[in-house]
């Protein structure tokens, strides 16, 4: 009597999984149609969002504060354009801050490339690691170096789509976005272990 209980029970499990991953799959196909018929929107949102917000999406081009629009295609160089822009407007105050922003186990902003893993010269004796997922990239630069310098970052705008629509059949763009989300997956998938 009760295996009988417990293989009904399994049952039902099944039907409702199997529901819940059709369900799933339609709206997945309805999302694509809608997506074909209505051609891909990119979202610009402002750089002072949450950090959270821009995971999972690849940048197309940065809108400074002046108004210039500059194409990117990755997270490290859109970071490489503000950063440029932010020593236009406050070179010294970024020469005084660096060696002094760390991060957990190495230094951030730094007056030589020393040390770091993925570099970005941002002028002469002003370099920023940027080996980083796209969350804690933007929110490094941010929070430990454009807030304290004093650079408006809430009047830089980027423009964005999703990860999925980032890919295109150029053999190049699919290669860099490759190379892009290995580098991430390897920062993400430090310490991350999932239990079901």
């Amino acid at each position: 009597m009760e295996k009988e209980k417990i293989r009904e029970y399994a049952e039902s499990i099944r039907k409702e999984l199997h529901e819940l991953v059709d369900r799933q799959l339609d709206d997945f196909v309805k999302r694509i149609k809608s997506e074909e018929q209505n051609g891909r929107a990119d979202i610009v949102r402002s750089l002072d969002m949450p950090a959270f917000s821009f995971k999972g999406t690849k940048p197309v081009s940065v809108y400074l504060p002046d108004g210039e629009k500059i194409s990117c295609r990755t997270w490290r160089e859109a970071a490489a354009i503000i950063l440029r822009d932010c020593d236009k407007e406050q070179h010294g105050k970024l020469l005084d801050i660096s060696e002094k922003v760390f991060g957990r186990s190495r230094i951030i902003l730094g007056k030589t490339d020393e040390g770091m893993n993925r570099p970005i010269k941002i002028n002469d004796g002003i370099y920023f690691e940027s080996y980083f997922d796209t969350e804690y990239l933007l929110k490094m630069m941010t929070e430990n170096v454009l807030k304290k310098v004093g650079y408006d970052y809430s009047a830089v705008q980027i423009q964005i789509r999703k990860q999925e629509e980032a890919f295109s059949l150029d053999g190049e763009a699919v290669q860099d976005n490759m190379e892009e989300l290995r580098k991430e997956e390897t920062d993400e998938e430090q310490g991350f272990l999932l239990m079901i």
